[in-house]
């Protein structure tokens, strides 16, 4: 059986990891008026198609396996949400689960 629960883990991570791309690229292009236009251009094509890149996956697949709802998008450390606020799943084991 598949475990949806390592899934959202696994794809709240990839959304992460396109968020700590956009930031960087999109603050040089804007800080760093030195560089050369097609070279901003870049850093903001890619810096502002990787944010919203996060966003959708966030707003899309950033849910509980259970309930279906979206998880809350404050989630600074991976141990702060072990459990849904919804409905009360454990979204880290679900061996654990004792409501599923």
């Amino acid at each position: 059986m598949k475990n949806k629960s390592r899934d959202i883990w696994k794809f709240r991570n990839i959304a992460m990891i396109f968020l700590y791309i956009s930031l960087p690229l999109n603050l040089l292009a804007t800080i760093l008026f030195g560089l050369p236009t097609k070279l901003r251009l870049i850093f903001i094509i890619i810096g502002t198609s990787s944010l919203f890149i996060f966003i959708a996956m966030t707003l899309i697949l950033w849910r509980c396996p259970r309930c279906k709802k979206v998880l809350p998008m404050k989630v600074y450390n991976t141990l702060d949400l072990v459990h849904c606020p919804n409905c009360g799943k454990n979204l880290k084991n679900e061996e654990y689960d004792n409501n599923w």
